[in-house]
């Protein structure tokens, strides 16, 4: 007899059925995992957004318990209600040619794990090293280091994708790929997305076409109704690809933090700052330089595996507007799973910086901390510094 709970989507029952979404912030939207067996919540915050199309959050109850392992054989009863106690321009071309630099070498493969936690990995495959090297290149055509140099100007920009190892991806078009990289200089996948050059912010599931210079642009056409150009997802994957592809059959996929591979030279002591998204890492690291920048890949996305080769090293946490309690919840747990695990805790905080810092409108918008660092000129478009004198003038 299968004794494994089975998850299911709340029926709706009445308002009193739907929730605030702890991703928008949207009252009597989100829609929570129940066990249906017990009827019981798994977690405040296990749901999808039924804002599809303006929000898109779903943590499913399989994320969930991947991010909470401890959890696996607690009752749902018990989860439910721990659970509940705690919810309370410029117009130079970029062409940056493939440099060897960018490659993992011998000397940057050692390793920040402890014996114990080495020994407590799960195996994972990997992205063919050639899959990776081929895509970094072709920076004129990348929409997202386009943006950059138009932000920061060309030198800053090459130095930013040297620094993160940003790929280009051949679809979509333009399109960016953000390579996990880990401290034993390991491809474990790529993010793949597309931006907009001008102001740097994701395109999600529109419709585009490609225009005689090769730019891609919105185009006004229903994606249900699509007749030419493509449909393109929010986030797609390499790992994904390569088994669509047939180059690669099964793959076991064990994401890591987007720039985990800095700890190979990073002072002993520097600090990390994580954020939500790669770009936000990206940007961070230009205003904030004397901290070392990481991304989880999203709010969900903070677990207690991704923090792992972190042990040792000083760690704080920089979420997104209205997502400083969901990661101060989530903080709690991995705190318990090092103490469980490894006998220690993590020297871990989560920054308040942008719930106090924010305005309104930013909080409605969800910004993010390169929402708040990023001062621009009005009529040029680069960044300024804190002395309203453009970025590139320092280097």
């Amino acid at each position: 007899m299968n004794n494994t709970p089975h998850y299911q989507l709340e029926p709706y029952e009445g308002s009193n059925t739907r929730y605030r979404c702890p991703s928008c912030g949207k009252p009597k939207q989100f829609t929570r995992y129940i066990d249906a067996e017990t009827r019981e919540y798994i977690d405040p915050t296990v749901g999808i957004c039924n804002r599809i199309d303006k929000c898109s959050y779903h943590y499913t109850p399989k994320q969930y318990f991947f991010d909470h392992p401890h959890l696996k054989n607690t009752p749902q009863h018990f989860v439910a209600s721990h659970s509940n106690k705690a919810l309370k321009n410029t117009n130079n071309v970029l062409w940056y040619k493939t440099n060897a630099a960018l490659l993992p070498s011998k000397q940057q493969q050692n390793t920040y794990y402890t014996p114990s936690i080495l020994a407590n990995t799960k195996p994972f495959d990997t992205v063919p090293t050639e899959v990776y090297a081929k895509s970094l290149r072709y920076y004129h055509h990348n929409n997202f280091t386009v943006g950059l140099e138009k932000l920061f100007g060309t030198v800053i920009a090459i130095e930013l994708i040297k620094q993160f190892n940003i790929g280009t991806a051949k679809q979509p078009q333009n399109g960016t790929i953000f390579w996990q990289v880990d401290n034993n200089g390991k491809v474990r996948t790529g993010k793949i997305m597309l931006y907009d050059t001008d102001t740097l912010k994701r395109t999600k599931n529109k419709a585009f076409t490609n225009n005689q210079q090769g730019v891609a642009t919105l185009q006004k056409q229903s994606v249900g109704k699509l007749q030419h150009g493509v449909f393109i997802p929010v986030v797609d994957w390499v790992h994904s690809r390569l088994q669509k592809s047939g180059d690669i059959r099964a793959f076991s996929l064990q994401q890591c933090l987007f720039g985990l591979y800095q700890l190979n030279t990073a002072a002993k002591d520097a600090i990390i700052g994580i954020v939500e998204s790669e770009k936000t890492a990206v940007i961070s690291s230009m205003y904030m330089p004397t901290m070392v920048w990481m991304a989880t890949g999203g709010a969900q996305h903070l677990n207690f595996s991704l923090l792992l080769p972190l042990m040792g090293r000083r760690v704080v946490l920089f979420p997104d507007v209205n997502q400083y309690e969901l990661w101060q919840r989530k903080v709690e747990y991995i705190q318990q799973q090092a103490q469980q695990d490894y006998q220690q805790r993590i020297d871990i905080v989560v920054s308040d910086f942008l719930e106090q810092n924010a305005t309104l409108e930013m909080k409605a918008n969800g910004a993010d901390l390169a929402d708040i660092l990023i001062k621009m000129d009005a009529f040029t478009g680069l960044a300024l510094t804190d002395f309203s004198y453009p970025m590139m003038w320092d280097i």
